[in-house]
């Protein structure tokens, strides 16, 4: 190979590098911009809620457990774990129950992050042996964390619910 061409090859090797480097440095800018962005919000239209009985919902790709707690219900699981803090305000960390009885999570299991299948005593991951009680509690809190409770808001009629 003659000198020429190796010079043209270093050329074009160090053009071709610099390009490289060029589109890595645009595609970490434009993560950097896309990440600060807030995420989707997801409406959910609640179907007539049974009492004690939680049902799956679906919007694109988020799916959710919603269910609402009688007294008596919530009585009997604070009697076999924390409950957590009941709070009106959902400017603080979001409660496992809210003061309506309304129990909603990400209905993703902490192991796998498999869907969920509702059992009735809680919850279980369908591709995992990972297990929650109807407050999404981890029943093994040593090897699984318990189920996400998402930022949400409901509507005054309990129609609408609003994960943020």
């Amino acid at each position: 190979m003659s000198e020429q061409a190796k010079n043209r090859l270093l050329k074009t090797v160090k053009i071709l590098a610099g390009l490289g480097v060029i589109m890595v440095l645009l595609v970490l800018l434009d993560f950097t911009f896309n990440f600060s962005k807030p995420d989707k919000q997801y409406r959910y239209n609640l179907p007539e809620l049974k009492w004690n009985q939680p049902v799956l919902l679906s919007s694109d790709n988020l799916l959710i457990v919603v269910a609402r707690y009688d007294k008596n219900t919530l009585a009997g699981l604070s009697k076999q774990g924390r409950l957590g803090r009941i709070s009106e305000s959902f400017t603080q960390q979001q409660p496992r129950v809210d003061t309506a009885g309304f129990f909603v999570a990400r209905a993703y299991g902490t192991d796998m992050g498999c869907p969920l299948e509702i059992q009735a005593d809680g919850f279980a991951e369908s591709c995992s042996n990972a297990r929650y009680d109807l407050l999404g509690r981890s029943l093994e809190k040593q090897r699984y964390p318990d189920l996400k409770i998402p930022e949400y808001t409901l509507s005054r009629e309990f129609k609408l619910l609003t994960i943020e």
